[in-house]
């Protein structure tokens, strides 16, 4: 699993499906989180999608005390599972 800042628009308007299927390929499946989105590009189970989903918590994912991490907790990001853990 990895993360990626996304960038941020002016307006906040969040990234579209299209525009992450451009980044991460057709392949990919999208869901979102808050802020977040989920990038799975290891072709999951729906019974793992939904884990995931509810399993993710960006207060537990980021570091409390890391000044970055605090920053990406807030400002939200892609995080990619992409089968290599």
């Amino acid at each position: 699993m990895s993360f990626s800042m996304q960038s941020s628009n002016a307006d906040r308007t969040p990234v579209s499906d299209e525009e992450l299927k451009r980044m991460f390929g057709d392949n990919a499946v999208i869901t979102r989180v808050g802020r977040f989105n989920l990038v799975h590009l290891d072709n999951p189970s729906q019974e793992e999608l939904d884990r995931r989903i509810r399993e993710f918590d960006p207060r537990e994912y980021f570091e409390d005390d890391c000044p970055l991490c605090r920053m990406m907790r807030e400002e939200g990001g892609n995080i990619v599972y992409d089968g290599l853990l």
